[in-house]
């Protein structure tokens, strides 16, 4: 049966009458609260299949074998600097192909802000 009114964590069930109300609303839509509708995310990861694939169409990138793109741990963008999950031990010298799989952030930034605005404006 679905009572969204059931504490379903037996250590909240413990203090339960000892919260105040709006502790108890809290916890109880936290209880109930879906992440995947209710939190933003930053799309990350994903959107750099969406980057690779129009710098292929657009011509931008020729061969995914070629090696164009250098990992260096992090890239500078507007005074944030942006880190390669990698960052410690930056990938170096890698093709786009090898970008995707190392899912490198700097490669991915470095093509859309560097090639992207030649060709697109």
């Amino acid at each position: 049966m679905n009572n969204p009114y059931t504490i379903n964590n037996d250590e909240l069930t413990a203090i339960w009458d000892s919260l105040p109300s709006n502790e108890k609303s809290e916890n109880l839509q936290g209880m109930w609260r879906n992440k995947a509708l209710s939190d933003t995310y930053e799309p990350g990861s994903t959107f750099k299949l969406v980057t690779s694939s129009a710098a292929i169409e657009e011509g931008i990138v020729a061969d995914i074998e070629k090696t164009d793109f250098g990992c260096t741990g992090s890239i500078n963008i507007a005074g944030t600097r942006i880190k390669c999950w990698r960052y410690y031990r930056p990938h170096g010298s890698q093709n786009l192909r090898q970008a995707l799989m190392n899912s490198c952030n700097p490669v991915f930034i470095g093509l859309r802000t560097k090639n992207w605005c030649k060709k697109v404006l």
